[in-house]
């Protein structure tokens, strides 16, 4: 049953009849109509118009009074310019008398507390005259705000996605496509598309050996990490040599990185979590244009699985040894279900970046 205190659709009497109707509830911030709204506009208010061409409409803009007044004034304004485009989409013909911008005018009147957000006051009053229209103003289920991805921090850049394809590190060589995404502090998610290969070792133990097989990773952990770097001199990619290095050194700094990211609570529903530093500092100022300027950049990680679990981390530094210790870089970690497989690797890869395009924004209807 739809609470009709929240319902979208709130009708508005003159003299004990239906003169008007408020169409509230408005999400906070914003102009877009519910989907309770462009409903009764379709449903109930376009085809009584359109059977009365003679009535004509007013419409006020109205907002909480969260908020300055300046700003509200504007939202007002984008409220009704929303509604007032979407009813003649419907019925290009209506006749609209007045429109009213009222900011917090409305809400101020009867006396409600500055920072008040109650959603009835977030709204448009459409009020109609000519004829004595009886328009239905049936009650709504309420609505809720789609789940937005939350941005990064003031000039920061997370990592949201690494996602590889073709060969995982088998023996020495690696080698495949890549997928990295990225956040910045506008909430726009941006993806980088790369091509490259590398060095690695692995150590897999599955099936019914893995519950035996926990003894046999932790011995040949320190063998593998030794050969990756053996493979790495002989395969000759003084890049990948150069992030193994650098690992010892950056990876000092990813626990402070990934406390930050925890503490700022802005993960979105993503089993990777990271972010794209310069130097030490973390809210760098970086554009994409310059996390991408060197067409390049080396990934060195660690991955171990536990049977009912395994995760990954890893390092990111773009470009190369040319561009000198100024260069972006980044840490991530992933995390995600088991395989049934008990064991590990680390590697080193280079990739070149072939393209990077901003993502559309990624929503998730609560309703």
């Amino acid at each position: 049953m739809a609470n009709a205190a929240k319902s979208p659709i709130q009708p508005f009497t003159i003299n004990g009849r239906l003169g008007g109707v408020r169409l509230c509830q408005f999400f906070n911030n914003s102009a877009d109509l519910l989907h309770g709204h462009k409903n009764w506009i379709d449903t109930y208010f376009v085809p009584k118009m359109k059977a009365n061409p003679n009535a004509w409409v007013d419409i006020y803009g109205h907002t909480s009074r969260l908020g300055s007044d300046a700003a509200n004034a504007t939202l007002s304004q984008k409220r009704l310019d929303k509604v007032e485009a979407y009813i003649k989409l419907k019925h290009s013909g209506i006749n609209v008398n007045i429109r009213g911008p009222k900011g917090e005018e409305d809400a101020a009147s009867f006396n409600i507390e500055q920072k008040d957000n109650d959603g009835y006051w977030r709204a448009v009053l459409i009020r109609w005259f000519g004829v004595p229209l009886d328009i239905p103003t049936p009650d709504y289920p309420e609505e809720k705000p789609p789940f937005h991805l939350p941005p990064a921090p003031k000039g920061c850049w997370l990592i949201t996605g690494v996602d590889t394809f073709g060969l995982p590190v088998h023996g020495p060589v690696s080698a495949g496509k890549i997928d990295l995404t990225l956040r910045n502090d506008q909430g726009e998610e941006w993806i980088i598309h790369a091509y490259g290969g590398g060095v690695g070792a692995e150590i897999r133990v599955d099936g019914k050996e893995a519950a035996l097989g926990a003894e046999k990773v932790a011995v040949s952990a320190a063998s593998t990490v030794k050969e990756v770097y053996a493979a790495a001199k002989e395969f000759g990619k003084e890049h990948i040599i150069d992030i193994l290095r650098t690992a010892a050194m950056k990876f000092g700094d990813s626990q402070n990185v990934s406390d930050t990211i925890k503490a700022a609570k802005i993960t979105g529903p993503s089993g990777t979590t990271g972010g794209v530093l310069l130097g030490t500092k973390w809210a760098a100022n970086l554009t994409i244009g310059q996390i991408v300027a060197a067409r390049s950049f080396t990934i060195g990680n660690a991955e171990l699985q536990m049977i009912a679990g395994g995760g990954e981390i890893g390092l990111i530094v773009f470009g190369g040894l040319a561009d000198g210790p100024s260069r972006p870089w980044g840490y991530y970690q992933s995390l995600g279900l088991g395989t049934l497989k008990l064991g590990g690797g680390v590697g080193g890869t280079l990739y070149r970046i072939t393209s990077w395009k901003k993502l559309p924004p990624q929503t998730w209807d609560t309703n």
